[in-house]
């Protein structure tokens, strides 16, 4: 099994679209430590409502023990200094004494009033309250997006980068002696067709490189048997899927199905589905893009490149020396 890429977390968003190839657990604990969910102070829960001292973090030290008579300011999660066990809220209190400045504004506080009692662990946050070591945060085969959550939850804990799948490299194909491309604007045969631009592959290339994909313009494909055979083993050599718009019509004009079967040993899964309107569709229901090998009984290690066709479902069987890891991980 070939080996997965690494990405780092902080550029994830370069690469929309990528798939874990693992399941992502917490390293520590969130929070390590006691925290506060409210703007307040830090205090012990015996004392009574009174008078106290306000130290800071600029005049005690967080793992220093508290001394008496005293209340420590703590801002929405800041950490509990030591021989504190709960919190009380800034609206709870009422500044006792505080120096002014030049211009006769209230500095930080000296001394406040508390108002209310607080009992033990009250407005606390408990170590391993919002993950504990261990919690499974990302299931593999998830999909990390860039306008969703996941690359917050990955910073959450702290982790720098993943293993993630590479992405297939797309190739589109239309094919049609009909078609014109809208960049040459010169008809592919000189038998009076040409009158149709090809929306296909303008349409789809934009959409999947949207989504993240490397996309691969193969053009326009004539309909005769050699073309269309150098076109797709073209296209098979540069990508790891390979939609073809064409081909598939009813009939001798329908040169895709033999093309495939005879040329590629390929087999179509599927040729024509229930639905109205009668337009073809090409979902393979299980495997989606990338179907199986043709043997059923290959299993899943033997997979063959996937290519779809307008009204077709089917895979191609890979060479007996070509490498997976064009078609598995990176």
């Amino acid at each position: 099994m070939a080996t997965a890429t690494t990405l780092e977390v902080l550029h994830q968003y370069l690469e929309a679209g990528c798939a874990l190839v693992e399941d992502i657990y917490a390293p520590e604990e969130v929070p390590l430590s006691k925290t506060t969910n409210v703007d307040g102070y830090a205090v012990c829960s015996s004392d009574p409502p009174g008078i106290y001292k306000v130290l800071t973090s600029l005049t005690h030290k967080l793992f220093s023990e508290l001394p008496k008579a005293s209340i420590f300011h703590i801002d929405i999660g800041g950490r509990l200094s030591t021989g504190t066990n709960s919190a009380i809220v800034v609206e709870d209190t009422e500044l006792e004494s505080a120096p002014k400045d030049a211009d006769g504004e209230v500095m930080e506080e000296v001394q406040v009033k508390t108002l209310a009692h607080v009992s033990l662990g009250e407005n606390v946050r408990q170590p391993g309250s919002g993950m504990h070591k261990g919690e499974n945060m990302m299931k593999m085969g998830e999909v990390i997006m860039s306008s969703s959550g996941e690359v917050g939850t990955l910073a959450f804990i702290g982790c720098r980068g993943v293993k993630v799948f590479r992405k297939p490299v797309v190739a589109l194909l239309s094919t049609g002696n009909e078609l014109l491309d809208l960049q040459s604007r010169k008809p592919i045969s000189g038998d009076g067709w040409g009158w149709i631009w090809d929306t296909n592959c303008p349409s789809l290339q934009p959409t999947l490189e949207g989504m993240g994909y490397k996309v691969v313009n193969l053009g326009i494909a004539a309909d005769d048997v050699d073309t269309c055979v150098r076109a797709i083993s073209k296209g098979l050599e540069l990508a790891n899927i390979l939609p073809v718009m064409g081909g598939t019509s009813m009939g001798a004009n329908g040169l895709f199905q033999p093309v495939i079967e005879w040329r590629f040993n390929g087999t179509i899964h599927f040729r024509r589905v229930v639905m109205k309107p009668g337009t073809p569709s090409t979902p393979d229901p299980q495997y989606g893009f990338a179907a199986a090998s043709p043997d059923d009984q290959a299993g899943p290690q033997k997979k063959g490149r996937g290519l779809m066709l307008m009204g077709w479902a089917l895979t191609m069987p890979l060479a007996q020396n070509e490498s997976l890891s064009k078609v598995e991980a990176k």
